[in-house]
């Protein structure tokens, strides 16, 4: 641990360029306008796959993990939920 933030501590300030020391000017907009300027798109859903999330835990015992429990919330249409 010492060897690494000795490491650190001996890197030149001038080995990162100055673009990325200074921040980016702010720029002050009213609210209507700055959200104006967020992108829209279309909703994707791709990339949510149940099995990259490996800790899913039914913390109320109801019988639904996490996954189901938010499903269930956010579900646009009233869910049909039967005991497994």
């Amino acid at each position: 641990m010492a060897l690494a933030a000795a490491t650190l501590v001996s890197l030149p300030v001038s080995a990162f360029p100055a673009a990325a020391r200074t921040p980016a000017a702010a720029t002050t907009l009213p609210l209507t306008a700055a959200v104006e300027r967020l992108p829209a798109a279309a909703e994707s859903r791709d990339g949510c796959h149940r099995d990259l999330f490996k800790h899913w835990v039914d913390a109320d015992q109801d019988g639904c993990d996490t996954w189901a429990e938010v499903l269930i919330s956010e579900s646009r249409t009233e869910p049909i939920v039967r005991a497994s």
